[in-house]
């Protein structure tokens, strides 16, 4: 479950590289590091590239996993997830769904591109 950041001091983007399968322990330690640089920039934009990592999880802990984020990093900070094509199950629609019902703003991109131009524009 490596997770690899990267910060990108010129748009304060938090580019955050997710790979294997990640649990939502291996998600609250991902909070906690997202929580010091987002103290450390102020503003911090934040994309998360799970091409290649599978989240497994239950639908109650997707919910609660994302709670817990807003819970420790706040619901100003915008949030790009970039998904592989074959992301079809209903966890990424719960994931945006929960984020919009804890105040928060969150996409779903399948272009890692895209998810940078609009947290560019956030």
């Amino acid at each position: 479950m490596p997770i690899h950041y990267r910060y990108d001091s010129d748009r304060n983007i938090l580019f955050s590289t997710a790979e294997g399968s990640l649990t939502p322990a291996d998600s609250l330690e991902s909070h906690r590091q997202v929580a010091d640089y987002a103290r450390q920039h102020p503003g911090l934009r934040l994309c998360v590239d799970m091409r290649q990592a599978r989240f497994v999880a239950s639908p109650t802990e997707v919910l609660e996993t994302i709670q817990a984020f807003y819970r420790t990093v706040g619901a100003r900070m915008p949030v790009a997830f970039v998904l592989s094509d074959g992301a079809n199950d209903a966890n990424p629609m719960l994931v945006e769904t929960q984020a919009y019902n804890e105040g928060g703003r969150l996409r779903l991109f399948r272009e890692a591109d895209d998810a940078t131009a609009w947290l560019a524009s956030q």
